[in-house]
């Protein structure tokens, strides 16, 4: 069965410093989201440089990518060998690119490091890799963040990233096993964030299994982890970073 661990689960202003990122690993491990905070706990819990087949980064805020320099630094420190795969939605390579080389210029050219792999996925749309299929959805949020859905066999997990949901995110989610999804607010309602409110809609509106309530306001965390656990009882909770479960 595929398994999560939680590498991080707060904001960009979490005390702890632990940003929200997930690893996935059934028939291949992901990470996805790889903020500044996200390579050393990665690294413990991943220690074999070519265990990671493939990253996905959900949108351009530093919470969510800043990390992945240092990351992709240090897998090549390590010797690693296999071709890894940056993901994205529309419009992420030239970033992604960007970040690298503003990261560590000229440390992932060609001649000096592993293969990098750079692919876009267009929203709504599945593509294989390797077994697995992935699909993505754009959610509301002031700069374009893409969800992403993984298929594995019968199973489904879904991470939202940051932003509102929309109708696609809606589809996207439906009859997901395990949706892990963000929660700014208990119930302050803005343009980008969801609110506790917004994550009871998209679990009964999409028939949602379980739900993981991550990227929440530390100021309100204890309020939102009542609100939730009261309004959708079992079905949802609110992870801690290192925290691992199965789908």
């Amino acid at each position: 069965m595929p398994r999560i661990t939680f590498l991080g689960v707060g904001d960009a202003s979490c005390p702890e410093g632990a940003s929200t990122s997930i690893l996935y690993a059934g028939r291949q491990t992901i990470l996805v989201d790889c903020g500044p905070t996200v390579p050393q706990p990665l690294c413990r819990v991943l220690p074999d440089p070519d265990a990671l087949d493939a990253i996905w980064i959900t949108h351009q805020h530093a919470d969510h990518c800043f990390g992945l320099p240092t990351l992709l630094l240090s897998f090549r420190l390590a010797g690693r060998k296999r071709t890894l795969q940056l993901l994205g939605g529309q419009g992420s390579i030239a970033f992604l690119r960007a970040i690298l080389e503003l990261g560590y210029p000229g440390s992932f050219n060609a001649s000096k490091c592993y293969p990098i792999s750079f692919s876009e996925i267009e929203p709504e749309r599945i593509i294989v890799v390797q077994g697995l299929k992935l699909s993505t959805a754009r959610t509301q949020h002031r700069v374009s963040n893409h969800a992403l859905r993984i298929d594995d066999g019968d199973l489904c997990v879904c991470v939202s990233g940051d932003g509102k949901m929309t109708a696609a995110s809606l589809r996207l989610c439906r009859q997901a096993d395990l949706v892990i999804h963000e929660c700014q607010w208990a119930a302050k309602v803005t343009e980008d964030h969801c609110c506790v409110s917004d994550v009871c809609s998209l679990c009964h509106e999409a028939n949602v299994s379980r739900i993981a309530v991550v990227h929440c306001n530390n100021h309100e965390r204890a309020v939102i982890a009542d609100e939730v656990s009261r309004n959708l009882g079992e079905r949802a909770w609110l992870p801690v970073a290192g925290e691992t479960c199965t789908v």
